[in-house]
């Protein structure tokens, strides 16, 4: 079952996404592969239930002050 959030992340920013790019003509083409579920998945679909967000990814969550 895949979520629909409109503040969700796309699925490019899960830990699961492996993206691959290739060259088709004079233009890249990039998409990705789903390790979790082994499905090709586009950057921007939508997350799935098993969603984790990958290291690295910066989010909009504040901290307050320590």
């Amino acid at each position: 079952m895949f979520v629909k959030n409109h503040y969700s992340c796309p699925c490019g920013y899960c830990g699961h996404f492996k993206l691959i790019e290739y060259y088709k003509g004079n233009c890249v083409i990039q998409k990705g592969v789903c390790l979790k579920h082994n499905l090709l998945r586009e950057i921007c679909d939508e997350i799935c239930e098993d969603f984790v967000l990958a290291s690295g990814v910066h989010t909009e969550k504040t901290y307050p002050k320590k």
